[in-house]
C-alpha cells in the first residue's frame, strides 16, 4: 500500500524544476520513485520556500516554519 503522502510528494516532484527536499525523521532512503533530497534533519527545512505539511509525525509539532509559503493538509500548523 502507497502512502498518499508520496502520491502527493511524487506529482510535487514531477512538476516542480527546482530542488526538492524531503523530511522524514522515520526513514533512511526514499522509494524509488521520489527523486529528491531526503532530509532526516527536522532544522534542515527551515531555509525552504515552501513548506508542505503531508504527515502529522509529533516532531513536526515543534517545528513550524517561520518563513515561506505554508501549505498545511493536517491543521498542525495552524494557530
Amino acid at each position: 500500500r502507497q502512502s498518499p503522502a508520496v502520491l502527493i510528494a511524487e506529482e510535487i516532484i514531477k512538476f516542480q524544476p527546482g530542488n526538492i527536499d524531503l523530511i522524514e525523521p522515520h526513514i533512511n532512503t526514499l522509494p524509488a520513485a521520489l527523486n529528491a533530497n531526503l532530509i532526516s534533519d527536522i532544522e534542515g527545512g527551515a531555509k525552504a520556500d515552501i513548506h508542505v505539511l503531508l504527515v502529522d509525525h509529533d516532531v513536526f509539532k515543534q517545528m513550524k516554519p517561520i518563513k515561506g509559503k505554508i501549505i498545511d493538509t493536517r491543521g498542525l500548523w495552524d494557530s
